[in-house]
C-alpha cells in the first residue's frame, strides 16, 4: 500500500515545503499542489523539491483552497491519500500509523485522525475511542481538511472537494470539509474516526471566525442546506443566529442573513453545475 502525501501550497509559500518533507521512503509520495497567482512566483521553485524523485509539482493558476485539493487528488498515485498543508509537521511514526490504519480496517473509505497546534494544544476536542461519522450526528467532530486520509478508489467514484467552498472561494470560505464528508456519506462510503496523533500544523479552526467573518457565516448556511435539506436548514439558521446572539451578544439578525445568503448562493450555483 502506498501513501500520496498532498500538499497545497500558493505563490511564495511552495519555499516551505521543503521543511516538512521526511526523509524519502518506497511507500510515501509527495504530490504538491502550487497555486500562483503570477507567472514570476514560478521561479520560486526550491532546487530540492525538483531534485527528489519522491516530490511531483503541479501547478495551477488562480485561487481557492478546494480548486487546489482536487489538484492534488487528480495527479495522486497512491492507494491512499493524506490532505495537507504547507505547515505541517509530521510525527515519525505517523505515516506507518495512518497505513496500518487502512490496513487493519479495509471497509473504511476515509479516516479523521488528531492533530495539535504548534503550542501543544489539540486542535478539536477529540473522542477518546473511535466512531463511524454521520453527518447528522451531533457527536461527531467535523473534521479539518488536514486531519483527513482518503482511498484513491474515493476520488475515483466521484468524491470531491466543492469548489464554490474553502478559503479563496468567491462567497462561502469555510465548509468544504463538512459538505465533503456528507456528499461521501451520500454515495456510500464509510467515514470513521480515529484517536491516533500524526501532526503538528499552525491552522485555526474556522469556528473562531463565525461571528465576525461574512464568507464563514454564508458557508454554515450553504453546509446546512446540503446536509440536512432547504427546510430543515432554514430553521437550523434562526436557531445557530439566536444562539450566538445570546451566548455571544452578536447580532443575530446579520448572522441569520448572512447564513440565508449562503443557501442561496449554493442553491443556485448547484443548479448551474
Amino acid at each position: 500500500m502506498k501513501l500520496s502525501v498532498l500538499i497545497c501550497t500558493m505563490d511564495e509559500r511552495i519555499r516551505r515545503v521543503p521543511d516538512m518533507l521526511p526523509a524519502f521512503r518506497d511507500d510515501v509520495e509527495y504530490v504538491v499542489s502550487w497555486q500562483y497567482t503570477d507567472f514570476s512566483v514560478l521561479d520560486m521553485l526550491p532546487a530540492v523539491l525538483q531534485s527528489r524523485t519522491d516530490v511531483t509539482i503541479c501547478p495551477l493558476p488562480g485561487r481557492g483552497l478546494s480548486l487546489n485539493r482536487n489538484n492534488a487528488l487528480e495527479h495522486a498515485q497512491g492507494d491512499l491519500c493524506l490532505i495537507a498543508d504547507d505547515d505541517m509537521r509530521y510525527c515519525d511514526d505517523a505515516f506507518d500509523k495512518i497505513l496500518h490504519t487502512f490496513e487493519e480496517h479495509p471497509d473504511v473509505d476515509i479516516a479523521q485522525f488528531q492533530v495539535k497546534s504548534y503550542d501543544g494544544h489539540w486542535l478539536k476536542n477529540y473522542a477518546s475511542q473511535s466512531y463511524v461519522f454521520r453527518p447528522d450526528d451531533a457527536r461527531c467532530v467535523y473534521p479539518s481538511s488536514v486531519e483527513l486520509v482518503l482511498r484513491r478508489e474515493a476520488w475515483r467514484r466521484g468524491l470531491r472537494f466543492n469548489p464554490h467552498l474553502g478559503l479563496g472561494a468567491a462567497c462561502l470560505t469555510a465548509g468544504e470539509e463538512e459538505v465533503l464528508l456528507a456528499d461521501a456519506v451520500a454515495l456510500g462510503m464509510k467515514v470513521c474516526y480515529f484517536p491516533c496523533y500524526i501532526a503538528r500544523t499552525d491552522a485555526v479552526c474556522t469556528g473562531g471566525r463565525f461571528p465576525h467573518d461574512a464568507g464563514v457565516q454564508r458557508a454554515k448556511g450553504a453546509v446546512f442546506y446540503r446536509r440536512l435539506g432547504l427546510w430543515e436548514a432554514r430553521w437550523r439558521c434562526v436557531r445557530e443566529a439566536l444562539s450566538w446572539g445570546v451566548r455571544k451578544g452578536c447580532n443575530p439578525f446579520l448572522l441569520w442573513y448572512h447564513m440565508m445568503q449562503g443557501i442561496r448562493y449554493i442553491r443556485k450555483a448547484d443548479e448551474n453545475r
